[in-house]
């Protein structure tokens, strides 16, 4: 086990572009990044229902250098990766995007594929009468996700009629949700290969509600939220889907992208030049951001549930209790 440990490092250092002596506490502070930032990932995962309905692992952080987000990528893949083994899923690192984005598809397929390829072989080598299990469906196709797939699975065969419905209503949920902040048409239909003729009505129910409930939030965050600044400049802000807009004069200035999808609160300070933006997600817990401005910068971040004994102060009027 110590070997495998060793050589995985050996084997990551190269990834990473650095020598095996420093990569060792390098790889370290990666991974304790990782579960420091666990918690604010809340991407639900059907594959993941038996614990939490959500991945323990969390997308690259976004203001962190390429080879620190390539690395993590990198780590995260592999863990999944192994997860779908584990979990009897076919190798396709694609049902995962929400994971990884562009610049970091390939550090996060190549993680993928390493950590599949270990579970298979620990696996065999436990066992020399090991057969691979039957390998799930591929991920089904779509043309309106980036990945070209869908991110979702179509109802499990051989389950139960109950655990069948219960993930055609989830899905569906979640494809109403996708079809409504994509601009599609409110039409189930659209999808029929995630549903078959026993999950029909689930999958429209659940469709249903998804795309209402978006619509819904849209129309809640498209009412302007404003702070005039005292400082007389005429600086507002309104919140929008997914973020906030800085406003000078009535035009807009300066567009920020919240760190999760509902924006709460806001509240310009600092005479206009900083605003603290609270956003959750559709479960979970808030995070509370701290912008400039004139360049949306993002200057300090903190979950709202960690503010404690008034610290920081900007953050403390928007603490969870």
């Amino acid at each position: 086990m110590k070997t495998k440990i060793l050589l995985s490092i050996v084997f990551l250092s190269v990834f990473a572009g650095v020598s095996p002596s420093l990569h060792a506490q390098d790889f370290g502070d990666v991974l304790k990044q990782i579960v420091i930032e666990a918690s604010k990932n809340y991407q639900q995962d059907s594959h993941y229902s038996d614990q939490t309905g959500y991945y323990p692992y969390t997308a690259p952080p976004r203001e962190a250098d390429a080879k620190v987000r390539n690395q993590h990528a990198y780590d995260v893949g592999y863990r999944v990766g192994q997860d779908d083994f584990h979990h009897h899923l076919s190798k396709h690192f694609v049902r995962h995007e929400d994971l990884y984005d562009d610049a970091t598809h390939d550090a996060f397929g190549s993680g993928y594929g390493a950590g599949y390829d270990a579970a298979r072989d620990g696996a065999s080598n436990r066992d020399k009468s090991y057969q691979p299990p039957v390998a799930s469906r591929e991920p089904v196709k779509s043309d309106r996700y980036p990945s070209g797939y869908y991110p979702y699975s179509a109802p499990p065969q051989g389950q139960s009629d109950a655990v069948r419905q219960r993930h055609a209503y989830e899905v569906g949920f979640r494809v109403g949700q996708d079809d409504f902040n994509h601009g599609h048409s409110k039409h189930f239909t659209h999808h029929e290969d995630l549903f078959d003729g026993d999950t029909k009505d689930s999958f429209a129910h659940g469709y249903e509600e998804g795309y209402d409930k978006a619509r819904a939030h849209q129309q809640t965050v498209a009412k302007p939220s404003s702070s005039p600044s005292s400082s007389g400049g005429g600086i507002t802000s309104r919140t929008v889907q997914g973020g906030v807009e800085i406003l000078v004069g009535g035009k807009v200035t300066t567009r920020i992208k919240s760190a999760l999808p509902n924006v709460e609160k806001t509240k310009l300070i600092n005479d206009g030049h900083l605003i603290v933006v609270k956003s959750r997600g559709d479960h979970g817990p808030a995070e509370l951001q701290l912008f400039d401005t004139r360049t949306g910068v993002l200057k300090d971040k903190v979950m709202a549930f960690a503010v404690q004994g008034g610290r920081p102060t900007w953050a403390a009027p928007f603490a969870d209790k």
